[in-house]
């Protein structure tokens, strides 16, 4: 992970449709507010964790997140902390596209906190990145969640750190052999998860 330049100014979010069209907002990453205001969506939280309390912090916060990237290729994240089931930290004005870079400030407040449940978006409604595994190990924190654009909910967690030059020598083998980009990390992850003591899943209506 980087850090953020502290002159990094903010960056511009369309506020109205016609706003989104003539800035160019993104539609593939434009979500679909109809599913993420089902309750087959809500449900899927039911499965994160055995604590109703903090699955419903979560739901909250993934609608906030996606209502607000939608459109975009900008991602948010949320650190909480499971004990008091709040937020400790947050990146919510990030200007990097598909990547959460850590400010100063953000490390400060979480470096006082083991164990943390880190959320963040995937406007590109990929499963957990080789980045993401790594920063859950190296940061130490208990349980990663993405939520993706086309509602799809992974979470994981890793227990040791995997060279990023082999990860993608994984994907380039499955690219090979037809897949697209999406099927390759999947196929991916598969693959690490019987080789590396690493936790993916996708979380669905029905659980996992």
């Amino acid at each position: 992970m980087g850090r953020k330049d502290s002159s990094e100014t903010d960056c511009f979010l369309p506020q109205s449709e016609d706003e989104g069209q003539r800035y160019g907002r993104n539609k593939d990453t434009v979500i679909n507010h109809t599913y993420i205001n089902s309750g087959s969506y809500r449900k899927k939280f039911n499965y994160i964790s055995n604590s109703p309390e903090l699955n419903r912090l979560i739901f909250q916060l993934s609608k906030k997140m996606l209502q607000h990237r939608s459109g975009s290729k900008f991602e948010d994240m949320y650190w909480i902390d499971t004990a008091q089931q709040v937020v400790v930290a947050e990146e919510t004005e990030s200007c990097s596209e598909e990547q959460i870079i850590y400010s100063d400030s953000i490390r400060s407040k979480i470096q006082k906190y083991d164990d943390l449940i880190t959320l963040h978006s995937h406007p590109n409604s990929y499963p957990p990145s080789i980045n993401d595994l790594n920063s859950n190990f190296i940061n130490h924190y208990g349980l990663g969640i993405v939520v993706c654009h086309d509602g799809k909910i992974f979470r994981y967690a890793s227990n040791q750190e995997i060279r990023v030059d082999y990860y993608k020598m994984v994907v380039e083998k499955y690219l090979k052999k037809g897949y697209d980009e999406y099927q390759a990390q999947v196929m991916t992850l598969q693959e690490l998860v019987t080789k590396f003591d690493i936790m993916i899943e996708e979380i669905k209506e029905d659980g996992m």
